[in-house]
C-alpha cells in the first residue's frame, strides 16, 4: 500500500498470491479492518484486517477426482513442494507453468533438488500431469494434452482468485473505477 500511494494511486486493492494461498484486501487510504469473521467455520470476534484467503497459490495441488479437475484447497508446500522442486511433489499451479513454458529454468536460481544445486525440472513438472492425463482418459475415455489440462488448472485458479477480487470490490458495493490492482508475492 506503501509503495502504491507513493506513486500516486490511493484506491487499491492488493493481490499476495504465495505459495499455499492468495490474499486480497481493498485498501482506501488506510487499511479495512473487521471485528468479526470466520476461520474454518469458527466464528472469531476479534479486531483484525479485512483479508480474504483462498487456497490458490503457486503450490496448491492439481488433481482430477474422478469427474472434474480441482486445484487446491491442498498444498505441497515446500516441502515436498511442487513437482519442478525434484523432491518427488505433486502437480501444481507452479508446475501448470512450467508445463506452458512460461518459467524458465534458466531465469530461476538453481537452489533444488537433494544438493539444492539444481534447476528446476520441467520433465517432472511434465510427467506429474502425464499421470493427471492418464486418470482423466481411464475414467472418462477422452484423452486430453497435458498443456490442456494445465491450462484448465490455470482457468480454475484465475477464476478463484477473480472471485475473491470481486468479494471484496464490487459484491460489497464498491466501484472500481481508479483503484489500482497492486500484485506482489
Amino acid at each position: 500500500a506503501a509503495v502504491a500511494q507513493h506513486a500516486g494511486f490511493e484506491r487499491l486493492i492488493t493481490f499476495d498470491m504465495g505459495g499455499t494461498s492468495t490474499d486480497v484486501a481493498w485498501h482506501e487510504g488506510t487499511p479495512e479492518r473487521t471485528w468479526e469473521a470466520q476461520v474454518d467455520g469458527l466464528r472469531l470476534r476479534v479486531p483484525m484486517l479485512e483479508i480474504d484467503t483462498i487456497a490458490a497459490g503457486g503450490g496448491s495441488i492439481c488433481r482430477f477426482d474422478g469427474q472434474r479437475l480441482r486445484v487446491g484447497p491442498g498444498s505441497a508446500g515446500a516441502v515436498p513442494g511442487p513437482a519442478c522442486y525434484r523432491a518427488g511433489g505433486p502437480a501444481t499451479v507452479t508446475d501448470c507453468h512450467v508445463v506452458l513454458g512460461r518459467l524458465d529454468p534458466d531465469l530461476l536460481p538453481s537452489v533444488f533438488g537433494a544438493d539444492r544445486r539444481q534447476s528446476i525440472d520441467p520433465a517432472a513438472s511434465r510427467r506429474a500431469f502425464e499421470r493427471i492425463a492418464a486418470g482423466m482418459s481411464a475414467a472418462t475415455g477422452t484423452s486430453m494434452s497435458i498443456e490442456a489440462i494445465a491450462e484448465g488448472c490455470l482457468r480454475i485458479a484465475v477464476a478463484r482468485m477473480a472471485g475473491a477480487v470481486r468479494k471484496i470490490s464490487v459484491e460489497q458495493g464498491r466501484s472500481l473505477e481508479d483503484v489500482t490492482l497492486v500484485a506482489f508475492g
